[in-house]
């Protein structure tokens, strides 16, 4: 993945409407504005998610890249909430409370439903006039 190591990235399913609807709490909540951002669609995704050891036609979570680590599942999630800060830290250092084995059955319990629960989009996500410039190029 050629992104520089300070600029996190998260590789997300374009047509999960549960994973679109978590990059836009993303979008709304990172007030610093530096999470960019790559479906599994796109090449690059693709690439990114083999890379990390998920098969990206069926990919079973989203993938953080995060200060030149790799996350995936519940950790996932809660690098996302430390970072955008605030109230959502604190519920993310509250969390890892919760052992890691937990939190990822859990996870991929919604993940294995998150088509049949949520439902997919018709196509891929596209970014707004005001996202554009946090999605990475293909």
């Amino acid at each position: 993945m050629n992104t520089r190591d300070d600029t996190p990235v998260v590789v997300f399913d374009g047509i999960c409407v549960l994973c679109c609807a978590g990059l836009q709490w993303i979008v709304r909540h990172d007030r610093r504005g530096h999470w960019r951002f790559l479906t599994t669609q796109s090449r690059r995704g693709a690439a990114a998610l083999i890379e990390a050891g998920i098969k990206p036609l069926a990919p079973a979570s989203f993938l953080v890249l995060y200060g030149g680590r790799s996350y995936i599942e519940s950790e996932a999630c809660l690098v996302i909430a430390r970072d955008v800060g605030g109230i959502w830290k604190v519920l993310a250092i509250a969390a890892r409370m919760i052992p890691r084995s937990v939190r990822d059955a859990a996870y991929r319990v919604v993940a294995r439903n998150r088509y049949r629960w949520f439902g997919r989009r018709a196509s891929c996500y596209t970014p707004s006039a005001d996202e554009g410039h946090r999605f990475l190029a293909d």
